[in-house]
């Protein structure tokens, strides 16, 4: 189940991907870039580590159960955000859990705890964009309502997902034994534990996941109009024209330049914290 050679491959081809398209969106943003001045830059390094720093926080604090190491979760996040950042629709969320699944050594759990994450960072986005709405003005898009519409879906499977459980296994004791049969319990099994820790994270931990993640979006929007007044171009809609670019993916010029130093900063650490931990490995083995 945990192949180390699948593993390496299917990192280095997503990593590949990641890095064609980061190199596109830099060719494609060659004006926004040269543009910017130094204090500017230092800016957005700033936010960006702030703003990545508590969403680090929150992640870690979602896994903390699982025994995984502080460099390990260093390592993983370095690599994983770029992808995530980079590949559209969220889809990077896959390679996210993926990763994580691999280093606990569980994909279920891997994949409920990164579905779980995401669940809190789009409720704090929806939050947010609330409050601005109901300050400044700003228009709730389509994407919004959509997003709306996920996330009751999710909490609609977290709600039902103990009688849909109690159901399955249930039917499958009463079915003919089989290998299948016996794969199958291992698997709504292995649902069940995730579902386990889902639900203690939730209970004992979603208040304060839910307000770093409120922090870890006010940090960045704070970036935003520290940028705009620097640059001559704030104005009250600033704020709204941001957020809904977020949902819509129309991004504004603050946006890709923090997307561009993102994931030039976590390119920088991946390739640190993985040095650090070979050194130390070799270190250890004399």
């Amino acid at each position: 189940m945990f192949n180390k050679r699948v593993y390496f491959t299917a990192n280095i081809l997503i990593l590949l991907l990641a890095a064609v398209l980061f190199i596109s969106s830099c060719l494609n943003s060659s004006e926004i870039i040269f543009n910017i001045d130094w204090q500017m830059v230092a800016v957005l390094i700033v936010t960006a580590i702030i703003s990545h720093f508590l969403k680090a926080l929150r992640l870690y604090l979602e896994f903390y159960e699982f025994n995984i190491s502080k460099a390990v979760f260093t390592k993983q996040y370095c690599k994983v955000i770029p992808v995530s950042i980079l590949l559209p629709f969220k889809s990077g969320d896959i390679f996210r859990a993926y990763s994580y699944g691999y280093a606990i050594g569980n994909y279920y759990a891997g994949f409920s705890v990164v579905l779980l994450d995401r669940f809190v960072d789009t409720v704090a986005l929806i939050f947010v964009m609330l409050i601005f709405s109901f300050s400044m003005g700003i228009h709730l898009t389509f994407v919004f309502y959509l997003l709306l519409t996920f996330l009751g879906l999710l909490a609609l499977i977290y709600f039902r997902f103990p009688y849909m459980y109690r159901y399955w296994k249930k039917y499958l004791i009463k079915s003919k034994s089989s290998q299948r049969t016996i794969k199958h319990l291992r698997s709504i099994e292995n649902l069940k534990r995730a579902f386990d820790h889902v639900e203690t994270v939730v209970r004992g931990k979603f208040l304060i996941t839910f307000l770093i993640s409120v922090c870890a979006w006010l940090v960045e929007i704070g970036g935003l109009v520290i940028y705009c007044q620097w640059t001559n171009q704030y104005d009250h809609l600033v704020v709204s024209d941001y957020l809904t670019g977020i949902l819509s993916g129309n991004q504004h010029e603050y946006l890709t330049q923090f997307i561009i130093l993102s994931v030039s900063i976590f390119a920088i650490l991946y390739a640190a914290v993985s040095i650090t931990l070979i050194i130390r490995r070799r270190k250890e083995k004399k």
